[in-house]
Formats: C-alpha cells, structure tokens, sequence
C-alpha cells in the first residue's frame, strides 16, 4: 500500500500528462472517499489539499478538482467553503450530470449539518428527480429533513407518511427482484452442473 501510494504520488507531480491525471484521481478519491466508505480512518487531507489547489491553479474550472476540493471541505468541517466549491463544480461543466448529482449529495449532508434542512430537501428534490441510482434512499433522506424541520406546516406530517410507504414499497419491490436474480442464478448454476456431469459420463 505504501509503496503503490508513493508512486502515485510521483506520477501525479511528474509531469501534466494524461498519467499524472489519472494518478491524481486515484489519489484523491483514495484520500477523500474509500476511507470514509469502508471505515479505514481518515485521508491524507494535506496531500489532497495540495493536489487540488496545484491543478486549480492551472485549471481553475475543472470540475472534478472543484467537487475533490469542495469534498475535503466537507470532510474537514469547513461546511460553507464546500457549498462554494462544490457550486463551482456544478457550474463549471454540463455535460457530466452524474458529477452535479455527487455534488448535490455532498451538499445535501453539509446542509444536515448545520440543520439546514428547507435546503437539504431542496438538494434531495434535484437527485428524486434526475438521478436513476436509488429512489428509495433519495426519498427516505428527503422525507428525514422534512421531520427534522421544526418549522415545517403540521399539514405536511401526512405527505412525509406517505413518502415513507412509498419507500418501504420501492424497498420490497427491490427485495423480489434480488430474489428472482437469485432464483435465476440457482438455475443456470445447476444447468452448468448437470451438462459437466453428463459430459463427464460422456469422456
């Protein structure tokens, strides 16, 4: 790990080729992500910082290097200075709307944190409506501001109900697909076992 870590860190400050690109995105979303997803302790943020802010200076509207940046502000509790960044990002670039919606869900937690939650909905309402990964975790983040919101109409108490039936149904929806999949899976594998056995017989 080590010695794979420091030769990417070579390449990255190299020279400006499509390697040394590569080898800064490896790096950051190392540092910024994988940590945080698998529960491996903390990045090297001081390195990510460093990365970041050497290609900006460069290249001050790439937008990946905007959203990495405005990542480590959210990891190292600089909540304001993220939503600027991660803004940036989305608007620096229209032709990749998946990175908008990382941006959204970086925003959407960072609002959380300060108990912004009108905002926080509003940045859930972006990723219900375009983004095709998980409409029951969407709607169920949605649904968990809108409780939080002390300032919230008491007539809205029945929409958030039903929001979350509805994910409870998108849930089980899931569940039989996993299992027909699963079921589908068993069947080709005993094919697969009875054609080796018969070919076996055979040889």
């Amino acid at each position: 790990r080590k010695l794979g870590l420091a030769l990417l860190e070579d390449c990255s400050y190299g020279d400006h080729s499509l390697r040394a690109f590569v080898a800064q995105l490896v790096l950051l979303t190392f540092h910024t992500i994988i940590p945080y997803i698998l529960g491996l302790g903390d990045g090297d943020l001081e390195q990510t910082n460093k990365l970041v802010d050497m290609t900006l200076t460069k290249y001050p509207n790439a937008a990946l290097y905007l959203f990495f940046k405005g990542r480590s502000c959210v990891i190292q509790g600089e909540m304001v200075e993220a939503k600027g960044w991660l803004e940036r990002s989305i608007e620096s670039q229209k032709q990749w709307p998946q990175l908008h919606h990382l941006c959204f869900w970086e925003m959407f937690w960072s609002h959380c944190f300060q108990q912004q939650w009108s905002d926080a909905v509003n940045c859930m309402d972006v990723l219900c409506r375009d983004s095709k990964w998980s409409k029951a975790t969407y709607l169920y983040l949605k649904a968990a501001p809108l409780l939080m919101d002390a300032k919230r109409p008491s007539s809205q108490y029945d929409d958030i109900t039903k929001m979350i039936k509805y994910v409870y149904l998108l849930v089980c929806a899931l569940c039989v697909r996993v299992r027909a999949c699963v079921r589908a899976v068993c069947v080709c594998c005993e094919s697969v076992c009875a054609v080796s056995v018969c070919c076996e017989g055979v040889l």
